[in-house]
């Protein structure tokens, strides 16, 4: 088994379009995204003995002012033979021992060159906020070799998700009564739906989302931000915005990204109307997804104790009655390589209850 850095963009799309389920943050137009940013991307392939990739990985180094460290969002993605859809959602699998044999490996020979690469660039820590299946097996391989829990995440360590490959009967049975109730009360009501894939509503989606952060009084991304990752996705059509109107007023939208197999609610805001526009707004989402035979719809994190802040719970209880399954990956994982990092720990745990976690 051997590992290298790859620059060509066909190759490591065609691997991540054909294995990532979890995730959009391993794809190509990301890292353009974290690249325009100003950060650094590192992309490598894991080969087995037969010179087939079996695992890709794409890090990048953040310098900031809590530190300089190589972050893995959501990575490294492995081969699906290797990781069953069930993993993630079913609380009594166990990775066969070959294949925990194989991934032991896989992260062995990754951390090598994480290491190596932090150190060459003078990070003080590498942060793997994977998305790999939580599991004892997988977390013992990570403590082993020098990983520790990191105070905070930089990404969700969990996620709701819907099976949306039913038929749409199906998916609609398995959601909560009183959902399937606002849903149909929505559409009773007359609230229209839009999909926008050229952007055009984009100005009309920050604007919302501002006001959202404002009301709710979260840490929410920049205009900067988020309409920089809607033209990331959008120069590869794996973007649209979708909006909710009452009475020609909009009361609720969402930015949803695609990868070839998942939909992702990534970004959303709503004027917290009277109607129930986000309720159908969600349902929309989710056939716009099945018309690009996307096999499941992920409603990105949900409130995990003593990791995520409170506030949260209102929104998970959202979520989960869309008949969602909780898909829990491996908390999200520091490891130090200079004594700087001690600082940027304890600022992190000031944060933490900043945030009210």
């Amino acid at each position: 088994m051997n590992i290298s850095l790859i620059s060509e963009q066909a190759r490591w799309e065609d691997f991540i379009n054909a294995h990532a389920v979890t995730t959009f943050m391993q794809s190509w137009a990301w890292g353009e995204f974290e690249e325009h940013a100003g950060h650094r991307v590192f992309r490598w392939f894991v080969y087995d003995e037969s010179n087939e990739p079996i695992a890709a990985c794409q890090a990048f180094l953040i310098r900031a002012k809590k530190g300089t460290f190589l972050y893995i969002p959501h990575g490294p993605i492995c081969a699906k033979n290797l990781i069953a859809a069930d993993a993630w959602h079913t609380a009594s699998y166990r990775l066969p021992a070959g294949d925990i044999n194989l991934i032991k490996v896989i992260l062995e020979q990754l951390h090598r060159v994480f290491f190596d690469t932090a150190k060459e660039y003078g990070c003080h820590f590498i942060r793997l906020n994977s998305s790999l299946p939580q599991s004892g097996a997988i977390s013992h391989i990570l403590t082993h070799l020098g990983y520790r829990e990191a105070p905070l995440y930089l990404t969700s360590e969990n996620a709701a998700v819907v099976d949306i490959s039913l038929d749409t009967a199906d998916v609609m049975a398995q959601m909560r009564k009183t959902t399937r109730y606002l849903i149909r009360k929505a559409q009773k009501d007359g609230i229209t739906v839009s999909v926008d894939t050229t952007g055009e509503t984009l100005d009309q989606f920050l604007s919302m989302y501002k006001a959202t952060v404002m009301r709710e009084k979260f840490v929410g991304f920049t205009s900067s931000y988020l309409k920089k990752e809607f033209e990331a996705f959008h120069k590869y059509n794996n973007v649209v915005i979708i909006n909710a109107y009452h009475r020609a007023s909009i009361e609720a939208c969402a930015m949803i990204i695609f990868n070839n197999q998942t939909a992702f609610y990534h970004q959303g805001a709503s004027n917290h109307p009277k109607v129930p526009a986000s309720y159908i707004l969600q349902w929309y989402a989710m056939q716009e997804a099945k018309k690009r035979d996307c096999r499941y719809y992920n409603f990105w994190g949900t409130y995990i104790p003593n990791r995520t802040p409170r506030s949260w719970k209102g929104l998970t209880l959202f979520k989960a009655g869309f008949g969602t399954s909780e898909w829990k990956y491996l908390p999200t994982m520091d490891y130090p390589l200079h004594f700087a990092y001690h600082l940027t720990k304890a600022f992190e745990l000031v944060l933490r209850l900043k945030r009210g976690v």
